[in-house]
């Protein structure tokens, strides 16, 4: 996740890295010169270009702002399930660590690192990320088949 910092609104307005700015701009430049020309042509009336009436914009507004509140609320309904999974994970983990102090302290002590590596490989492989089993080699006593 990307967190920038809030205090500059220029900053985040022109921000570069993590926003889809440079896979659009090629084409928004391409976009912008057609219009200048066009523009320009129009101007100095060596083009005519014929008056568009507003209904159908108005027309596909409405239609588009539906389609983006539908996928807005989506987009939220999927991270708070997300969340909600999440959750339950953490909590799960909680409930073996309360009941697993029946076990002996070595055997209780491997079972919480394993579940310690499971929610770390997990949160890794959610954000894509490549997970770094090596900083658990030592602790779980994980051997090379089990990688």
């Amino acid at each position: 996740m990307i967190i920038r910092d809030k205090s500059n609104i220029f900053q985040i307005l022109f921000a570069w890295q993590g926003t889809v700015l440079p896979k659009v701009l090629p084409e928004l430049i391409g976009l912008m010169l057609i219009s200048t020309i066009i523009g320009f042509l129009a101007y100095y009336q060596i083009v005519h270009i014929p008056q568009v009436p507003a209904i159908g914009f108005t027309i596909f507004g409405i239609i588009l702002s539906i389609f983006l509140g539908f996928r807005n609320n989506t987009c939220y309904a999927r991270w708070w399930e997300g969340r909600k999974l999440w959750g339950s994970l953490i909590a799960s983990s909680r409930h073996i660590d309360r009941d697993s102090k029946v076990l002996s302290h070595i055997r209780r002590e491997r079972v919480l690192n394993h579940v310690m590596v499971f929610s770390s490989t997990l949160r890794d492989r959610l954000r894509h990320q490549t997970a770094n089993l090596e900083q658990f080699i030592g602790t779980v006593e994980l051997d090379e088949q089990s990688i």
